[in-house]
Formats: C-alpha cells, sequence, structure tokens
C-alpha cells in the first residue's frame, strides 16, 4: 500500500469516532434475579468480613450483593471489556467503542452510562517515580523517634502493641520493591491480598514509588534506626492511582479495592489519594460538592466506614494554593481526614483545610506530616512532606487500638482519637480535634463508664474542659449538696479533692484544673448516699 493510502485510511480511522475506544461507567437499575443472597453472605464475603459487621452491629443488605452476573455477561456480549464490578454502586467499567456504549444504554436493566477515562486500560507497568533522598539529618534514638513519639506510639510499643491481627489495606499508587527491599523482608508473609486495579493483574509491586513510602511508614523495620507504626500487622496492597494522567476512572479503582478489602475482611483501609481536578476539566469537582455525597471516591470511603472499617485518607495539600480546602474522599463522613503538622506540632502551610460544603470540621485530626522519615526503594531513608505521609501513622495508631480493644465498635474507637486529641476542647478547620494520642485513647477507653448512677442527675461541662474550668450542675436546674467531688487520674490515683465549706444548696459549682497536667481523668460527686461519676479530658 503507498503512503498517500495509508495517510487517506489513518484519517478515516481518526474521524470515526465509534471506531475509538474509551472506559465508561455503567450504572444498572437493579440486582433481580441475582445468584446472590443476604442469607448466604459466605458466597460473597470472608468469615472475617461478616464477623466485623457482626460486631459493629452492621447488618447485610443489598447493597452487599455482587452485580448481577447475567448483566455482566450481557454487556460483555456487546464487545465492551469489562475491567472491573461495583456492589456497593451497582455499576461496571468498561472499556468499550461509543458505538457498543449507545448499544449498552438501550438494555432495560442500565440505568446510565458516563465516560470515565479516553482510551485503553493500561496493561503495563510504567517506570516509577523514585527521587531518593539521602539522610541528612541526626536524630536521638531511631530516625523515626519524632513521628512516632508524637502520637504516642512509643508507648504503644512499649506495651508490644504493633498492630498484630489487624488488617490494614493500603491504597496507593504502587509498591516497587516492597517485595525486594530489606526493611520490608518480614512483611513478605503478611500480605495476605494484593491486585493492582490499573494494570489489572496480581502485580502491586510496580509503577510509582508513593505506595512504598506510605506503607514504610505504618510497617517497615530498619535496625536501631527505623520502626513503623504498626510492623506486625497484615496488609492488603491495591495499586489504585495512575500517576501519568488523572481521570475519574481511579475513582472507580478505588471503589473497587475499597469493596475487596471490605470482602477480605480489612479493619482499616489507608489512602493517601484525593481526587478535585482532571486532565478533563468536564469531570472536575467544585467546592460545593464537598458535601460528603457526590465525588464517587466520597461514597466509596463513607460506604467503607458504614460497613465497619476504620478509614483513613490525606486531608490533602492544597493550603499553599488557590484551591486551599480538602480534597475527595476527605469530605467523606465517618472516616478520619488526616491533616500535617510540623515536628512542633503547627499546621504545615501545605496541610489542606475544611470546612465541608455543608460545614463539617475537617480534617478530623493530624499528624507529622513535615519532613516525614520513610522508606525509598532502595531501602534508604528518606524524609517527605505531605498530608500523604501524616495519613499512615493515624492508621498505625489505629491499628494498636484495635489491636488492645479487638471488639471496640469503630464508632467507639473514632469518638475516643477525636475526643482524646490535643484541641479536642476547640475543634477547628485547621487541624480538626487536633493530635491524638494512644495513651490518652486507651486511658479514655479503660475507665469504666460509672459506677453506680452516673449521668442520671448530673451535668459536667464543658468536657473536654475548656480553659480547665469545669462546671457541675445538676440537670433539673434545682439545688444540690454534695460532700465531696474527687478527680481520679489514669492510673486509678485521686490526684485532687473537693470539700463545701458549708452545706449550702448550691445551683452549680464551679472546679479549677489548671494545675492538672493534659490527660483523662474519672471525676466523683459524692452526695452521701450515692456517687455520680464522668469521664472528662483536659486537652
Amino acid at each position: 500500500m503507498n503512503y498517500r493510502g495509508l495517510q487517506i485510511i489513518l484519517c478515516l480511522l481518526l474521524a470515526t469516532p465509534t471506531l475509538a475506544q474509551n472506559r465508561y461507567a455503567i450504572y444498572l437499575k437493579d440486582k433481580a434475579n441475582s445468584p446472590y443472597t443476604i442469607s448466604q453472605p459466605s458466597a460473597f464475603l470472608s468469615q472475617r468480613a461478616i464477623t466485623r459487621r457482626t460486631k459493629n452491629n452492621i447488618p447485610l443488605s443489598p447493597q452487599d450483593l455482587p452485580i448481577n452476573p447475567t448483566y455482566k455477561t450481557t454487556i460483555a456480549a456487546s464487545g465492551a471489556k469489562v475491567l472491573l464490578t461495583s456492589k456497593w454502586l451497582n455499576a461496571l467499567v468498561v472499556e468499550a467503542t461509543p458505538a457498543q456504549v449507545a448499544t449498552i444504554s438501550t438494555l432495560t436493566y442500565v440505568e446510565r452510562t458516563e465516560l470515565v477515562a479516553p482510551g485503553k486500560q493500561p496493561a503495563q507497568a510504567y517506570t516509577p517515580n523514585v527521587t531518593n533522598t539521602p539522610t541528612t539529618r541526626t536524630n536521638t534514638g531511631t530516625i523515626t523517634a519524632t513521628q512516632l513519639n508524637m502520637l504516642g506510639i512509643d508507648a504503644m510499643h512499649a506495651q508490644n502493641i504493633k498492630g498484630n491481627g489487624v488488617i490494614i489495606a493500603v491504597l496507593d499508587s504502587g509498591f516497587p520493591a516492597v517485595n525486594t527491599a530489606a526493611p520490608f523482608n518480614h512483611l513478605l508473609t503478611k500480605i495476605i491480598d494484593q491486585y493492582n486495579f490499573v494494570n489489572l493483574n496480581n502485580n502491586p509491586f510496580v509503577n510509582d514509588s508513593h505506595g512504598t513510602e506510605v506503607l514504610s511508614i505504618i510497617a517497615a523495620l530498619k535496625a536501631d534506626q527505623y520502626t513503623g507504626a504498626a510492623p506486625e500487622a497484615s496488609f492488603c496492597l491495591y495499586v489504585t492511582e495512575h500517576v501519568p494522567d488523572e481521570y475519574r476512572i481511579e475513582e472507580y479503582q478505588w471503589l473497587s479495592a475499597a469493596e475487596r478489602a471490605d470482602s477480605v475482611g480489612a479493619d482499616i483501609i489507608n489512602a493517601s489519594l484525593g481526587y478535585n481536578t482532571f486532565d478533563n476539566p468536564a469531570m472536575d469537582y467544585t467546592k460545593s460538592q464537598l458535601d460528603g455525597n457526590t465525588a464517587i471516591v466520597t461514597q466509596a470511603a463513607s460506604i467503607a466506614a458504614s460497613k465497619g472499617i476504620i478509614v483513613a485518607v490525606s486531608a490533602g495539600n492544597e493550603g499553599n494554593n488557590t484551591w486551599q480546602t480538602i480534597t475527595p474522599p476527605a469530605d467523606a463522613e465517618n472516616i478520619l481526614a488526616v491533616g500535617s503538622v510540623t515536628s512542633a506540632g503547627i499546621k504545615s502551610s501545605f496541610s489542606s483545610t475544611g470546612p465541608t460544603a455543608d460545614n463539617r470540621i475537617k480534617p478530623d485530626v493530624a499528624a507529622l506530616g513535615s519532613s516525614t522519615a520513610t522508606i525509598s526503594t532502595n531501602g534508604t531513608i528518606k524524609y517527605v512532606s505531605g498530608t500523604s505521609e501524616a495519613t499512615p501513622l493515624i492508621s498505625g495508631l489505629a491499628a494498636g487500638i484495635l489491636q488492645q480493644f479487638p471488639q471496640l465498635p469503630i464508632a467507639e474507637v473514632l469518638t475516643a482519637i477525636k475526643q482524646t486529641a490535643s484541641q479536642a476542647a476547640e475543634p477547628n478547620n485547621t487541624l480538626g480535634y487536633g493530635i491524638p494520642n494512644y495513651q490518652r485513647i486507651v486511658t479514655y477507653l479503660n475507665f469504666p463508664v460509672s459506677t453506680e448512677k452516673a449521668y442520671s442527675q448530673y451535668v459536667f461541662f464543658p468536657n473536654p474542659v475548656n480553659q480547665k474550668k469545669l462546671m457541675v450542675k445538676e440537670k433539673n436546674e434545682l439545688h444540690f449538696t454534695f460532700t465531696s467531688i474527687t478527680i481520679i487520674n489514669s492510673h486509678g490515683v485521686e490526684v485532687k479533692t473537693w470539700q463545701p465549706t458549708t452545706q449550702e444548696k448550691v445551683i452549680a459549682y464551679q472546679i479549677d484544673l489548671h494545675q492538672l497536667p493534659s490527660g483523662t481523668y474519672i471525676l466523683q460527686v459524692n452526695t452521701g448516699t450515692s456517687t455520680f461519676v464522668q469521664k472528662i479530658i483536659l486537652p
């Protein structure tokens, strides 16, 4: 064929959009006539996933059922290649021509279709983005001491709490060298599941090195130098991010990975990824859409949390640019969106702020994200900054709490993490509830809720105690008398007692707690005939 003839054919092909293949989300109307039933969950959920739902009192629902396999088969018969499926959103992602999608749209059970990325799904790994920076600073003790001690993880490790028995799913851009570098050798038997949702194969040890660094903060070990936050946890490694470009398909890859993490029984999802703008501006999100419901990845995070999974995500690194605000999925409810602080505990300038579009406080908590020590792909230590680095520290802390309290519902874990954090008394849209601390969380959870008639007669406010002044008041605005008010610390020791100077009845009594260090305490009101108790927090 002559060159001119080849040119004409190529022009005709490029001018015929029905021959081009793109990637589309196909939403289904129902799950009718599915072979799966709620009464037989073992067909689509592991026993660990079922047990997690039971612990959290979460009933199974049609949302848990996989898509109807007949629908999937029929859609594939149109010539479209099925890439991903989502039971939570009852959808598929396919690679197809516009003509094939038009045919699929006529199927009675198809609700709608949406373009999520141009072109075909990348089948091959790409060259990782490796930016190894040698260690240049000196540290007292291990190099990770600053980032761990800030959260009290040093105390956690001293109690031999290192995430054993907890499964963490890490969703990221790739994990090159995790299967070869020495600081990860101990993990080779702890990786219980793996999948590359970008290249659609079982090899997560390729592509960008961001995931390797994030995983190292949770799990790497280098004798006398580097300790991850939860090095004894087990892991699911899922590649969901394709760094060379940015399209909404990555949200569906995130969604599919979260569903897989749920199915295998993961306890925690760590995702240091955020989405607000894309290579196709028509896909961009606006700040008004940061409402906890709009972005696909936000919906995925919210649903994962509703299945009893602790979801820790990066707040975003938009603080120094025009966007400034958090990025999805950080706007999701009932998760931990993590901001960044410096080693001095001050907000990192790049850390994204809140609130959400519906005026909820974000981020939720914060950890060290400025010059956080990580392990690079060649096994050396380097320092990286970002909310991506703060997030795995919180995941490691959460893993320790779950190991210590394996039967605790995640709602109580999230409450304890936030209500004992450094600025729980006055949370804001810079650092949320502040920097959590392991020992304060454990103290909060270990104290008995009540002794005799807790919460029945008195109110204690503000709690956490703002400015270290606490008011005790009778609930019904009545006068009351007491014989003593006692403060007990986390070790069960009485540290302060107040006795009335007279037996005169009062409406309210103010207690000055300025002399007490920050922490969790039990306050007892003794009336002579009864004892009323309340757990209080001094930030």
